[in-house]
């Protein structure tokens, strides 16, 4: 088993009003709030879409954020740590999620 250090320095998670990006696991440095997420897509490909900022910490599963507005980048690619119970807990609030 390997020590992958990338989840301590950043990582994300559900909150109340959105998805957390975290830096160092407690400060929160950005949010998506769920009503400004339009799809929460599994990635079939590595490198699409090529617009996507990539806040990818993990070599498991990962998934396309396609936001419905955004100054940056609408789309995002993320790796949560347990992506069936993260597509639950999306489910949960009401965001589309397909697998």
């Amino acid at each position: 088993m390997t020590l992958n250090p990338l989840p301590l320095l950043f990582d994300i998670r559900l909150g109340k009003e959105g998805i957390e990006f975290l830096f160092l696991r407690h400060f929160v440095i950005a949010i998506v709030r769920y009503e400004n997420i339009a799809l929460f897509k599994r990635q079939t490909t590595f490198i699409a879409p090529m617009t996507a900022y990539r806040f990818v910490n993990r070599l498991s599963r990962r998934y396309v954020l396609y936001k419905k507005s955004s100054w940056f980048s609408t789309y995002v690619v993320v790796s949560p740590a347990n992506g069936d119970d993260f597509e639950r807990g999306l489910r949960e609030v009401g965001v589309k999620v397909e697998v």
